[in-house]
């Protein structure tokens, strides 16, 4: 830095939602804005409300509710698919925010549904 020129402004975190047990590898937010989620190296999806900050679930890929590809039964309790313990690296919300995706390098891509979470008021 030049003499005389003031160094980059930092702010502040406002909030932290909740730890992860190990690094985060990506963070996505709801299209309304009010949920957070963030994607972690140890194997959790843990959501949050962002007007309120305060976590609201943690998500793990062990507990999912899957519907297996040709399927014609209904969705089914996941099994084996937290077992691999890769991390989930990636997560993208639905246009209409009631669907969570997220991806490991396992290959696994898991739908989570979000709608019958309770929203927070704005």
């Amino acid at each position: 830095m030049s003499p005389g020129v003031p160094g980059p402004v930092v702010p502040p975190p406002v909030a932290t939602l909740a730890r992860h047990g190990n690094r985060v590898v990506d963070v996505a937010f709801s299209p309304d804005g009010r949920t957070a989620a963030g994607a972690g190296a140890d194997d959790k999806v843990i959501l949050g409300y962002v007007a309120r900050r305060v976590p609201l679930a943690t998500l793990t890929r062990s507990t999912a509710v899957v519907h297996r590809p040709g399927s014609t039964g209904s969705p089914q309790r996941a099994q084996g698919v937290g077992d691999s313990k890769t991390g989930i690296f990636a997560l993208t919300f639905s246009p209409d925010g009631q669907t969570l995706a997220s991806t490991g390098d396992d290959g696994i891509t898991v739908l989570w549904e979000t709608d019958p979470a309770p929203r927070a008021p704005r």
